[in-house]
């Protein structure tokens, strides 16, 4: 389970921090902007994705499209979550999918 604190997401990653994003598994942040590493997250995303689907489990959950005449990248992303929660405040996780 990942938590992003409102204090890490407004400072954002420091770029070469090695953040973790699936246990043993980190990718270096290469932007400063938080723009950027949401960007270099999906590209890891999809790597690890390809590195790890088959033909009997095919895995396709983020999907990045890139319009070069409008100078802009759509990306989509399903991600299995789980939702928890107790005396009336709901919480929401990232469910794992990837090893």
């Amino acid at each position: 389970m990942t938590n992003f604190s409102t204090e890490s997401m407004e400072e954002g990653i420091e770029p070469g921090s090695g953040v973790g994003i699936l246990g043993t598994h980190s990718t270096k942040a290469t932007t400063t902007t938080v723009e950027g590493q949401f960007l270099d997250i999906a590209r890891e995303l999809q790597v690890l994705e390809a590195a790890q689907s088959t033909d009997e489990t095919p895995l396709n959950n983020v999907q990045i499209d890139t319009d070069i005449e409008a100078g802009t990248v759509t990306i989509s992303a399903t991600l299995p979550i789980t939702l928890g929660g107790a005396a009336g405040a709901m919480t929401m996780t990232a469910g794992t999918y990837l090893s």
